[in-house]
């Protein structure tokens, strides 16, 4: 039932840009500056909705991430701004060859050729409210995680309808520590040294009941470049809670 409400409504979000997304004009490759960022808006918008991440989800993305372009190639971001870049640089090469169905409200889920869309790459690693790390090794397991999502969905999508840059709530700082299920620590310099030992620790242990937690204090970058540090993951959670009220 959550995975039908939240994709009638980002039905309705995808329909609310796409009037913009492309020209009618007897030249395909006519794409203006207008065009590309409706692009790329509605394709970050997608990449949250496929896994709850974002300002207005449960989750945020621990980057590097690598996402999957419809004509199969692929790329691996640092960053919001790089995987904006990307998607920007990718429509201006190929936006011409896809093929969307014109916006009108008989618009249907089979009428939108979800396969023109970028999708996420696996393994992906987000993080929770509470500073839970979670390695997602399929698209299988990221609908299980959508599926744990405490937000309330309806109100999710109502706020992903106001058009403003709204990427992301947060990032941590590196270096950063996590202790996993039993006691260790383990002290990440940087993002792939972190990915790195969360996949290895997931491959040891494919079904946790408990899984590796942030070691607070943390110290996080929001969009704006201004940075804080968190004492306790109650504070992280009243964080990411403001993140979607603003």
């Amino acid at each position: 039932m959550m995975k039908s409400i939240f994709k009638s409504g980002f039905l309705g979000l995808l329909a609310f840009g796409f009037a913009a997304m492309f020209v009618s004009c007897g030249d395909d490759n006519a794409l203006d500056e207008s065009n590309v960022e409706n692009y790329v808006d509605q394709s970050v918008d997608y990449l949250h909705a496929q896994s709850n991440c974002g300002r207005f989800g449960c989750y945020e993305f621990v980057f590097p991430i690598t996402i999957d372009f419809p004509d199969g190639t692929s790329v691996t971001v640092e960053d919001y701004q790089g995987l904006r870049e990307e998607l920007r640089a990718w429509h201006e090469e190929n936006g011409h060859q896809i093929d969307w169905p014109e916006p009108n409200d008989s618009l249907t889920m089979e009428d939108i050729p979800w396969d023109q869309l970028p999708s996420l790459a696996f393994p992906l690693e987000v993080i929770d409210e509470d500073g839970e790390i979670i390695t997602v090794e399929s698209r299988e397991e990221l609908r299980e995680l959508r599926a744990e999502c405490r937000r309330d969905i309806l109100r999710h999508i109502r706020r992903h309808h106001r058009r403003h840059h709204r990427d992301i709530c947060f990032k941590l700082i590196y270096p950063v520590s996590i202790e996993f299920p039993g006691g260790s620590v383990f002290t990440a310099s940087n993002a792939q040294a972190l990915k790195a030992v969360l996949r290895e620790w997931k491959h040891h242990n494919p079904n946790p009941q408990n899984r590796p937690h942030l070691v607070f204090p943390v110290n996080i970058e929001f969009a704006d470049g201004s940075t804080a540090a968190v004492a306790t993951k109650e504070a992280l959670e009243r964080i990411k809670e403001e993140c979607g009220d603003d």
